[in-house]
């Protein structure tokens, strides 16, 4: 019964314990999910301001300066814009870039590298749809493909962290801008989530032993509780059948007067008392 008991109580608090371990488990992934959505909400809210802020240049710089060519605008344009990619920062390693397309079908020399902030010495280089990041991803294919079918495009790719040849895994958003061919993107790190969800679980792993030590700690008063039920039940139980027994041996089961082996023990224990002390027991 003992043993029955120490294994259930083993087995609880295991199921208890892998139970709060999958929740955690699930808690860290949820706020890991939680923190990539927000860092994919910054980037796209960023590329978009960024193009809604060159059609807000381009329409001032037409009413301000009518004589201007469109080749003049977009060069004017592309200055500004320069300036932003350069020296504009950006939380959590994160920063822009720009392409020119010059292929829609892809391959060799569909684009060239407008600007990137952290590339400034291959600007201007062609790029091909066969180019590839560290892990073997084809990044411009993916992007060329996402921004033709839906104008924009969400991927995960490995490159050098911002003014750093150090590897980090990233998400990007690009975006096409049509009028000049321009795809803009914005990249930012999300290798350093894995280190949130790592901070997250042991921020709640104590909580969980505390809790765990609490549930074993009840279980274990329970379990003794139990134990002291049993034995006072156990006690009353034997007590009853003692007597019962007494009962049965010490009196003629026909007649309920005392037994003749009742009687001779008690004249023996009579007998034993007036040796020990010459008195007669008195009944």
């Amino acid at each position: 019964m003992l043993l029955l008991a120490i294994f259930a109580i083993s087995f609880l608090l295991g199921a208890f314990y892998l139970a709060y371990y999958n929740v955690t488990e699930k808690m860290a992934e949820a706020e890991r999910e939680s923190t990539l959505e927000q860092r994919e909400k910054m980037i796209q809210y960023t590329v978009d301001n960024i193009i809604r802020d060159i059609d807000m240049q381009r329409e001032t710089l037409k009413k301000d300066n009518p004589e201007l060519t469109e080749e003049e605008i977009e060069n004017k344009v592309i200055e500004s814009l320069y300036q932003k990619v350069h020296h504009d920062e950006y939380a959590d390693g994160a920063y822009v870039w720009v392409e020119k397309v010059l292929d829609y079908s892809g391959g060799d020399q569909y684009a060239i590298r407008l600007m990137h902030p952290n590339l400034t010495n291959t600007e201007g280089s062609y790029l091909s749809t066969e180019d590839t990041d560290k892990k073997g991803n084809y990044l411009y294919k993916k992007e060329l493909d996402g921004v033709l079918n839906d104008g924009y495009v969400f991927q995960t790719y490995y490159f050098p962290k911002i003014h750093s040849d150090v590897i980090s895994k990233k998400v990007s958003y690009s975006r096409l801008y049509k009028d000049y061919d321009w795809i803009i993107a914005m990249g930012v790190n999300i290798d350093d989530l894995d280190v949130y969800m790592d901070q997250f679980e042991d921020e709640v792993h104590p909580y969980i032993q505390v809790t765990i030590l609490v549930m074993g700690t009840l279980y274990f008063l329970l379990f003794l509780a139990g134990l002291a039920i049993l034995h006072q039940s156990d006690n009353r139980y034997f007590g009853k059948q003692r007597k019962e027994i007494e009962n049965e041996v010490n009196h003629d089961l026909l007649t309920g007067v005392f037994s003749r082996k009742y009687g001779d023990r008690y004249i023996k224990e009579i007998f034993e008392e007036y040796k020990r002390s010459g008195k007669i027991l008195q009944s």
